[in-house]
């Protein structure tokens, strides 16, 4: 899946937003955090409304965050993954 957005830069904001840009068009979006809860995985919920981003909206379960990188996947799917990485 994260082939399709290759050539997009994603910006997480403090605010809750999220700013895509791809050929210098910009399109937002949003994002909540869910953190862990009595052994069930921390979420990262993400919502954009034009297509293709809107292929992203769901709730992920975060497998990693660091400065550089967010790690995701669904976790009713083991095969559908989303990493986000600093160039």
């Amino acid at each position: 899946m994260s082939s399709i957005f290759s050539s997009y830069t994603f910006t997480f904001n403090a605010d809750g937003t999220i700013s895509a840009v791809k050929n210098s068009v910009t399109e937002q979006g949003n994002y909540t955090q869910k953190p862990s809860h009595e052994g069930e995985a921390a979420k990262l919920t993400i919502t954009f409304s034009n297509t293709p981003l809107n292929e992203l909206n769901k709730e992920w379960q975060i497998d990693l965050i660091s400065n550089n990188s967010i790690h995701l996947s669904d976790d009713g799917n083991a095969s559908e993954v989303l990493q986000f990485a600093a160039k």
